[in-house]
């Protein structure tokens, strides 16, 4: 009776220290999960595995872009091609207009630099019309006494222009013999230096000559004609036409740059009034005509200065070939003065030009090249330290873009292009700089100003 209390206690403490078979089967089966799991973990997250922490991670996908990033693309794309198609078609509208644009370019230039000085005269009660009609009579007779004390030198240089360069080419046939002649001593030279090795060679071999002319003794070559030179001559009356039309052209683009210039330095204000009377506030407005008046102020006051400062060097330019001998020395002062408004090109036109002169017009080459290094000199202190001087770093332009607005403007309008290209230019700098929103454009535009 004793025992049986504690059999069950003892089956029980059996039970306990021997171990089920479904428990070791379930510890096996545990620890035959955890060695490929331990492996996918040590394989790293991006083999598809599992993170350290146990849980698993999934696998990297592909992004996709939504569909408001596809509409914002397509609507960039859209963008672009509009301002690519736009762009060329304004630059064929400016090239086949240049008849007309190249005017009202001029006439707005004009009105642009001298609207200040309108505007000084309202201050003391001179009447806009009167004062406008005066700068345009003025600018018409300084334009007109220009033509004709120049008119003369001119027609002079442009008729006899084929026969004055053939004769630049005669005069300057002394320094290509003399070039010629330094280049066939230097291939002399390397003949003889390269010739000691093929020497043996060239002796060994035969000479092609002796027999050429063996076999050609019988042969009678074909007699050849001399081409005939042709020349297709344009009727007088026809180049009489075109120089008229050409003349007639000219003169009616004159024409309308002057009577546009007049109108908006006469009704400049009055273009304004209309622009701010549909502002909806006082404040807008006044804000409006302070901005107009700095850009204006601003560009008025480039365009002024680098005129004067053109119009100086080109007294400079005239003096100083007057007193080295040159003939016409007016005309070069003009011309050096015009050709300053395009900047690196300019002056290296002015230069070959005055030194053809400078050859035809002096015996000796070597004073005809002083002709274009005093030009050249003037040039270089003009643009390198009275410029800068006057106007400021500031208010310099960046070569790369002054280049690129040269060859845009001149393949659009020709020589009066290539004159505009730097004002039209220091304008728009000007104009972006005086709004926040376009300062960066008008830094660009900029040069270094450091």
């Amino acid at each position: 009776m004793s025992s049986n209390p504690r059999l069950p206690t003892n089956r029980s403490a059996a039970h306990r220290n021997v171990p089920d078979d479904s428990t070791n089967s379930r510890s096996t089966s545990s620890d035959d999960d955890q060695a490929p799991e331990a492996a996918e973990a040590e394989a790293g997250p991006e083999e598809g595995g599992e993170a350290s922490n146990g849980q698993p991670t999934a696998p990297p996908e592909s992004h996709q872009p939504s569909d408001r990033e596809r509409r914002s693309n397509r609507v960039t794309r859209f963008a672009v091609a509009e301002i690519v198609i736009a762009s060329v078609a304004v630059s064929f509208a400016l090239y086949f207009g240049r008849a007309i644009l190249l005017p009202i370019a001029f006439a707005l230039l004009m009105a642009v630099t001298l609207r200040p000085v309108v505007r000084s005269a309202k201050r003391r009660r001179v009447p806009e019309s009167i004062s406008a009609a005066a700068l345009v009579v003025g600018i018409l007779g300084l334009s007109l006494t220009s033509v004709y004390f120049l008119a003369g030198p001119i027609q002079e240089w442009s008729t006899d222009l084929p026969e004055r360069m053939e004769e630049v080419g005669q005069r300057l046939s002394v320094v290509r013999e003399q070039v010629k002649s330094l280049e066939e001593a230097s291939d002399r030279l390397e003949e003889i230096a390269g010739s000691g090795g093929d020497q043996a060679e060239a002796e060994a071999e035969p000479e092609p000559e002796k027999y050429s002319t063996v076999i050609d003794a019988g042969v009678d070559e074909p007699e050849t004609k001399e081409p005939v030179p042709v020349e297709v001559q344009q009727p007088r009356l026809a180049a009489g036409f075109d120089m008229l039309s050409s003349a007639g052209g000219l003169a009616a683009s004159i024409v309308i740059s002057l009577v546009m210039t007049f109108f908006l330095l006469s009704q400049g204000d009055v273009l304004l009034n209309n622009l701010v009377r549909v502002l909806p506030t006082n404040r807008d407005k006044r804000n409006t005509v302070a901005m107009v008046y700095r850009v204006e102020k601003g560009i008025s006051h480039y365009l002024l200065t680098v005129s004067l400062i053109n119009g100086v060097l080109g007294i400079f330019v005239g003096s100083a070939l007057w007193l080295i001998g040159m003939p016409n020395p007016a005309l070069w002062g003009l011309m050096a003065a015009l050709l300053n408004f395009v900047p690196f090109a300019g002056a290296l036109v002015g230069a070959v030009i005055v030194f053809f002169v400078a050859v035809l017009s002096f015996d000796s080459l070597a004073y005809a090249a002083l002709v274009p290094l005093v030009y050249l000199t003037l040039t270089t202190i003009e643009g390198n330290a009275v410029t800068p001087a006057i106007l400021g770093r500031t208010m310099q332009l960046n070569p790369i873009m002054v280049l690129l607005a040269l060859i845009f403007w001149g393949w659009i309008w020709g020589v009066g292009g290539a004159l505009l290209a730097v004002p039209m230019l220091a304008m728009i700098k000007i104009g972006c700089e005086r709004f926040q929103r376009t300062q960066s454009i008008g830094t660009l535009l900029g040069g270094d100003n450091g």
